[in-house]
């Protein structure tokens, strides 16, 4: 697929005040992976910022230049990986040094990032939210969650955003319902990334690039398997999804191994081996049941 020099792309990971979501940096440093190597997105044009670099003022002054530098011929994805809290029933997204005593000045109300985020000018904007209940996740092989009262998504964004053309939504989780963790990599996040590699498309499908439709069908169905229906994304768009292409199945068409593997730049090895959605089969089943 050839790169945009006007595709950019935001991603932010941050465990909030605490150390218990390091899987957020993962999420990232995977995402990144995949949307230089299989996207439109030019490497100079995707940015991150994880833990230290996630304090409020750096995603601030990265979405104000998402505002300078964007038009109506541009194409953004921006994507969070990590806290949310509810205080006085506001609801807010948990930067590096949130602190809940002073959400205002240290986190980002979701009627604050939905007014900041409306002003990027993008024919295109994808957000995708993968937002964990503050300390509402314990034991990630049992899908299970603490005795907290769980913290509703900022669902101003998905009522609001998508109020434009060409404007694309998608939460990890309904507001009643946590965003559970995995390894290597959050439910969500994963079903992101495997989409993105050409998973979940049907062979006898003739089209080789992944629209936001595909990423928005494979993760509403691959969420609720994976999390056995304790999970469900909530997506809100406005124009065709169809045509909104975001990857290129890898040699037109997607693995049949059952197992993605990638080397990130530090070296690392990921690997995701467990089985994935395969095929028109997988969605006949899935409707059915």
């Amino acid at each position: 697929m050839e790169k945009s020099s006007n595709a950019h792309v935001l991603l932010i990971g941050t465990r909030g005040s605490g150390q218990d979501l390091s899987g957020t940096i993962t999420d990232v440093k995977v995402l990144r992976h995949v949307l230089i190597h299989f996207a439109r997105f030019s490497k100079e044009n995707v940015k991150v910022l994880c833990n230290l670099q996630a304090d409020k003022n750096s995603i601030e002054d990265r979405l104000n230049r998402l505002i300078k530098n964007t038009d109506e011929e541009s194409t953004v994805l921006i994507y969070f990986s990590g806290h949310g809290e509810m205080i006085e029933h506001e609801s807010y997204i948990c930067p590096y040094g949130f602190k809940k005593a002073n959400p205002v000045n240290t986190g980002f109300s979701s009627r604050e990032l939905t007014e900041t985020l409306a002003q990027i000018k993008a024919q295109k904007l994808v957000i995708l939210w993968d937002c964990c209940h503050s300390g509402g996740l314990r034991d990630a092989a049992g899908l299970e969650t603490q005795d907290r009262e769980l913290v509703p998504l900022p669902t101003q964004l998905l009522e609001k955003l998508p109020e434009g053309g060409g404007r694309v939504v998608m939460m990890s989780s309904r507001p009643d319902e946590p965003s559970l963790p995995g390894t290597p990599l959050s439910l969500f996040t994963r079903a992101v990334v495997e989409c993105l590699c050409g998973k979940g498309k049907s062979p006898d499908d003739m089209d080789n690039y992944v629209s936001v439709g595909d990423l928005a069908t494979y993760c509403t169905m691959r969420v609720a398997l994976m999390s056995d229906n304790k999970q469900h994304p909530c997506i809100n768009w406005s124009g065709v999804l169809e045509t909104f292409s975001l990857s290129l199945s890898p040699d037109g068409n997607p693995s049949t191994t059952g197992i993605l593997e990638f080397q990130l730049e530090s070296g690392e090895m990921i690997k995701l081996e467990e089985p994935m959605l395969e095929a028109e089969s997988d969605l006949r089943s899935f409707e059915s049941g």
